[in-house]
């Protein structure tokens, strides 16, 4: 369920300035097809608990989802995620830009089986990372497992600008907690930089 917005009302002399309490963080999850990108950000949102016997469905162009994020302690969130499922068919690249607009965050997702998948990864961290000025604090690099198997290979390692961005295997069959703990971790340091971008607007409005 959606948390409604509050405003908070500002006064300034004669000025007022009405501004939204609640936060919203723009993710987007990028990565070539066949990854598993729709699977996780489902995972994520609540839509699904695993991955197991998901079908593959490419996705075209982008979808969109919007969740709470997890409060601490079980507390209810400030802030909403709104996740950019992006289509890994690179003839869609024109419209990457609409996307990278206002971008908070950026998973880039491959897949862990197929053997040197990783070295091709610096379309996403040009377009998208490098383009939309996120820090690597705000992104995670995910050698994900979309198969219902075990994965063929245990170790990967990053090169070039990526080998700064935070690196973990995720397998929604065997470790899918493990996977939403590591994104709310970068989400802390998303919403710091959210709430930096917000308070910046607000003091620029209130002189």
């Amino acid at each position: 369920k959606k948390k409604p917005i509050i405003f908070l009302v500002k006064g300034v002399g004669n000025d007022v300035v009405s501004s939204a309490m609640a936060l919203k963080a723009k993710v987007a999850v990028v990565g070539p097809c066949e990854t598993g990108k729709s699977v996780l950000c489902n995972f994520l949102a609540d839509a699904i608990s695993d991955g197991r016997n998901a079908p593959y469905r490419p996705t075209k162009g982008c979808r969109i989802l919007e969740f709470e994020l997890d409060g601490v302690s079980g507390s209810r969130s400030d802030t909403t995620v709104e996740l950019w499922d992006v289509s890994g068919d690179t003839s869609a690249e024109a419209s990457w830009g609409a996307i990278t607009a206002g971008l908070h965050g950026v998973l880039i997702v491959f897949d862990v089986n197929k053997e040197g998948q990783e070295a091709d990864l610096d379309v996403w961290f040009r377009r998208f990372i490098k383009k939309a000025g996120v820090k690597s604090s705000q992104c995670i690099v995910v050698a994900n497992n979309p198969s219902d198997g075990e994965p063929s290979r245990d170790t990967v390692t990053l090169e070039g600008p990526l080998a700064k961005a935070k690196l973990m295997k995720a397998d929604l069959n065997t470790q899918a907690e493990e996977f939403r703990q590591a994104f709310n971790d970068m989400m802390v340091n998303v919403r710091n930089v959210v709430v930096q971008q917000r308070d910046a607007v607000e003091n620029k409005l209130l002189g």
